[in-house]
């Protein structure tokens, strides 16, 4: 394991179309409180490997202490034994370097003591005054592992999309630089799954990716590249419209805008430099003040991916046209009718949740489909052509959403409707079935051979009957109608009347309990 120190400046940089770049597009200021940060993240995603860990200070991200080197040990002894060394050389690095601060502390007045690393240490932070520099840089360290190699592949990957991505920020009056942001977030990568939950190229979550585009129990639009990229751009300008700045908006992508707004205000300041400088929030953590230096990184790197990634080529733009069918259709017959193998047609079509893929439910009309163009014409032929026992009116089912109550066990909410454990957990992603939130939702699979409509369930609520009508119970939404509610269940107002015994005098408000017939 070789080790090596200190940082070298940021190189020059060029733009992606090969043209000199003297300065950063007037949207994409660089203060010259961001210019070390900038530097430092440029050397991460071009220059150190994935098998190299930087440890380097959580205030000042260019302050590297030490370079920790395992390439040797991931060409000799294979990849996991390369990652297992790697992370115990981290913790051991963490441990001596903890011991040299201290000791720097102690001796920084007679430097004559200190071992050639502990001078090294002493170098680093000897342009600061305060004399307690080294106490307090004590555990103020992280490893940062280098994103050399998968920036290399999201370069690659980036010819697939960019184009188009450009495009469609174009047409929101976008800064079309912000299509780099994936290789921040995500490394190109459109099956990237954070964590905390975050999906996608652009790394939407849930609740914020529903205000933005279609999340159901058919349909996840964070997969989509495309479809992604226009909810990104959405969100930007929305954050950018509020912020009035793009180092803000471009921070808020992460953060989120509520937040900056309120640091904003606490602050009494008006840009990043002035958050930077002056806001320690609990949630301002790292990755929120490192994210818009990153960002300029990110653009540097791509700008002269030449100089850093010689011979590099982009796979080539996906050329498509986008259909939209009428009916209820299974997703193997619509790959069929499109006439091209299954990878390049889960490729264009990449944001259908596992239970359209596998058949349980099927692809909802009205959902753009993507074949390549010269199979478009063939493609509509042959939906016209599709029989009746091919194309539905309504769903094959959905599952059951019910918000886990006080008191609640998986394993009794799997035994009140007549479901497995293991397959609720399956359903859900659930390894450990003792880690149930109150509020959380969970999908309920149906029961084998039953068929059920989507609802959103009560503490009580499973299947009844009334004079031979099975129903299931839905707690009415805010601004939620009978006639949204008889879309939603695809049956009729009047139905919904008759069961539930309401007359034209009754008003419907939210949190009333109705219920909802099965078919």
């Amino acid at each position: 394991m070789a080790v090596a120190f200190a940082v070298s400046a940021s190189p020059q940089v060029t733009t992606y179309t090969g043209e000199p770049a003297a300065e950063d597009p007037p949207p994409f200021p660089r203060s010259s409180l961001l210019q070390p940060s900038v530097a430092v993240w440029t050397r991460v995603f071009a220059e150190f490997s994935e098998f190299q860990s930087v440890i380097h200070s959580m205030d000042q991200p260019e302050k590297i202490y030490v370079v920790l080197d395992f390439r040797d040990d991931a060409a000799q002894r294979g990849i996991a034994e390369a990652r297992r060394l790697q992370a115990k050389g981290e913790q051991r690095a963490k441990q001596e370097l903890d011991q040299k601060l201290k000791r720097v502390h102690q001796l920084r007045y007679a430097l004559d003591q200190l071992a050639p690393d502990e001078r090294a240490v002493y170098a680093l932070f000897e342009d600061d005054p305060d004399p307690n520099r080294y106490k307090k840089a004590v555990g103020r360290f992280r490893a940062q592992r280098g994103l050399r190699e998968s920036t290399e592949r999201a370069l690659q990957t980036s010819g697939l999309y960019l184009s188009k991505m450009e495009t469609i920020f174009a047409a929101e009056s976008l800064p079309v630089l912000l299509t780099r942001l994936p290789l921040v977030e995500s490394s190109f990568n459109v099956e990237a799954r954070s964590k905390a939950g975050a999906v996608g190229l652009w790394q939407f979550m849930p609740t914020s990716a529903r205000l933005y585009m279609r999340v159901d129990e058919a349909v996840d639009e964070r997969r989509d590249p495309w479809n992604s990229t226009q909810g990104a751009a959405l969100h930007l300008k929305n954050d950018y419209e509020a912020l009035g700045d793009w180092p803000l908006a471009v921070t808020a992508y992460n953060y989120g805008r509520s937040g900056l707004t309120r640091a904003l205000r606490e602050v009494n300041g008006e840009t990043l430099d002035d958050l930077l400088q002056n806001w320690n929030g609990r949630r301002f953590g790292f990755a929120s003040r490192n994210f818009y230096a990153e960002f300029l990184a990110a653009v540097d790197v791509e700008r002269n991916h030449h100089n850093y990634f010689a011979g590099l080529e982009r796979q080539s733009l996906l050329e498509f046209e986008e259909l939209h069918t009428e009916h209820y259709v299974s997703y193997e017959t619509l790959q069929r009718c499109a006439g091209v193998d299954e990878s390049l047609f889960r490729q264009l079509n990449p944001g259908f949740r596992p239970e359209v893929l596998d058949g349980r439910l099927h692809v909802p009309p009205q959902v753009a489909i993507r074949v390549p163009v010269e199979y478009a014409e063939p493609f509509k032929t042959a939906y016209e052509a599709l029989t009746a026992d091919e194309r539905f009116d309504q769903q094959s089912f959905y599952y059951v959403r019910y918000r886990v109550q006080n008191g609640d066990t998986l394993g009794g909410i799997a035994h009140r409707y007549g479901v497995s454990l293991s397959s609720l957990q399956q359903a859900n992603g659930i390894r450990d079935p003792r880690l149930l939130r109150i509020g959380q939702v969970l999908h309920i699979p149906p029961r084998s051979g039953k068929r059920t409509l989507t609802a959103t369930a009560s503490d009580d609520s499973r299947q009844r009957e009334i004079n031979g009508i099975q129903y299931l119970l839905h707690r009415v939404q805010p601004g939620q109608t009978l006639s949204t509610i008889a879309r939603q269940y695809q049956t009729t107002i009047a139905v919904l009347k008759q069961l539930n015994r309401l007359d034209e005098s009754q008003l419907l408000y939210a949190g009333a309990t109705l219920k909802v017939p099965l078919h």
